[in-house]
């Protein structure tokens, strides 16, 4: 008796075990169902999230009409850059790939496509070498500052992916066939669509017909008049009534040293010093953190790229409290150094010009790899909040450009560069949104109001 409830209990459990299989094999490309659903792809691939993760400044999502959703924070770890990323890779390693000489980008703002945006140009060789991301096809692109995935509905291929550079607008598309991936992408496409932003979204310069640039743009557009921005307040976590907290910058420095118990330390010109055998970290006045390593040895790991070496190391800064992003990166006798800014309520951190000139850095944090390991490490120490004040844009991109071009020649150049960001000058005050105009590799600020 108790045998036959037993035999019957496995057969049940067996029935209901094939239901559920026939069931998810028959609703696998109904991915609508799932929000930023994840194909199962037996690419093997797991690591070319964890090789770009921070790389990526912003993802642009083309939901059609010239109405674009873009993407700053929380993209590096999400499910939906998940998606995109495997389709990248899926190209770079088994796709069929052209060169064009001179691409028109109208193609992509016509259709359903994603668009990864970077602040630099990188070498495809870099992005085998620095990057850790392994392909033939890497080699044969010169520079990108740009990758766009496009779904296709085609009888030979359903996805491409176009390494664009916009500076020379030469194109390198590579093809492949993933139906059940590019049902994905445009599932995913579709649930943005209904994520948009209230109070505004981007558009294309190229796509409106606007001839004031050197390269299209994205720039954010009222859905009214006007929208809103929060502002940023910006705190020193080692300071407090004008002096700094011993008891904090302990916590700071130690993640530095093997043994922090052996490190001394010393007070001069402002300047506090804490030091080992081999390592030294100083705290300027100014905010900075710097660390060096000054006698060779083991690096972090194993043998690895110099970005994911940069990354581990910065894994194990866990003081630091806002999302950063890959600003730029420079290679040179000295090894490869990388340059990242913070990114927070949808847009980008930047340094005013005098604060660089206080602190002698370009970017927030600065990290320099040398053979395998970190050599170097600086980073401003402020911690960035959104404020419930906030300030009303009320210039247009086009009332902030008429209003630069009066105050500023430009001659025949174009505007190379327009966004928004929050620039960074004081922890005194509440840090505003501006208009950024890059010209000619200068940088200029115009307010976005018109008491500003």
């Amino acid at each position: 008796m108790y045998l036959s409830k037993w035999k019957n209990f496995i057969i049940t459990f067996l029935i209901f075990l094939a239901i559920y299989q026939t069931t998810g094999l028959w609703f696998e490309n109904f991915s609508t169902y799932s929000l930023f659903y994840l194909i199962k792809s037996k690419s093997g691939n797991a690591n070319i999230q964890e090789n770009t993760k921070y790389i990526t400044e912003s993802i642009l999502i083309n939901s059609g009409n010239n109405q674009f959703i873009m993407k700053y924070n929380n993209i590096s770890n999400s499910d939906y850059k998940k998606i995109f990323d495997e389709a990248i890779y899926l190209c770079i390693k088994d796709g069929d790939f052209s060169y064009i000489e001179n691409f028109d980008i109208k193609e992509v703002l016509n259709n359903r496509a994603i668009i990864y945006t970077y602040d630099f140009s990188m070498k495809g060789e870099d992005m085998s070498k620095v990057f850790n991301i392994k392909s033939n096809h890497l080699s044969k692109i010169d520079q990108f500052d740009k990758i766009i995935i496009v779904p296709l509905i085609d009888d030979k291929y359903s996805i491409k992916t176009i390494f664009l550079s916009s500076k020379t607008k030469q194109a390198y598309e590579i093809k492949i066939s993933k139906e059940n991936l590019s049902n994905n992408i445009f599932n995913t496409i579709n649930e943005f669509s209904n994520l948009e932003n209230k109070e505004f979204y981007y558009i294309s310069s190229e796509e409106s017909g606007i001839s004031l640039f050197t390269r299209n743009q994205f720039l954010p557009k009222a859905r009214t008049e006007t929208f809103n921005v929060n502002k940023i307040s910006a705190i020193n976590p080692l300071e407090q009534d004008g002096g700094i907290l011993l008891s904090e910058s302990e916590k700071y420095v130690d993640i530095f040293f093997e043994n922090p118990v052996t490190k001394s330390s010393s007070f001069i010109n402002n300047t506090y010093t804490y030091s080992d055998e081999n390592v030294i970290v100083k705290y300027y006045p100014s905010g900075v953190l710097e660390y060096v390593k000054y006698k060779s040895g083991i690096g972090i790991d194993k043998q690895d790229s110099p970005y994911n070496i940069a990354l581990q190391f910065l894994s194990k800064d866990t003081n630091i409290k806002n999302e950063y992003y890959l600003k730029n990166y420079e290679i040179d006798e000295n090894g490869t150094t990388f340059y990242f800014d913070y990114k927070i309520n949808n847009f980008p951190i930047t340094l005013s010009e005098e604060k660089k000139e206080e602190t002698g850095m370009k970017s927030m944090i600065e990290i320099t790899v040398e053979g395998n390991m970190v050599s170097k490490y600086k980073r401003i120490i402020y911690d960035f909040e959104k404020e419930d004040e906030y300030i009303t844009v009320e210039k247009s991109f086009i009332e902030a450009i008429d209003n630069f071009l009066l105050n500023v020649d430009i001659g025949n150049s174009n505007i190379d560069k327009m966004k928004l960001v929050y620039k960074f000058n004081s922890v005194d005050e509440l840090t505003d949104i501006k208009w950024l105009i890059n010209v000619d590799g200068q940088d200029y600020l115009e307010s976005v109001t018109y008491g500003g």
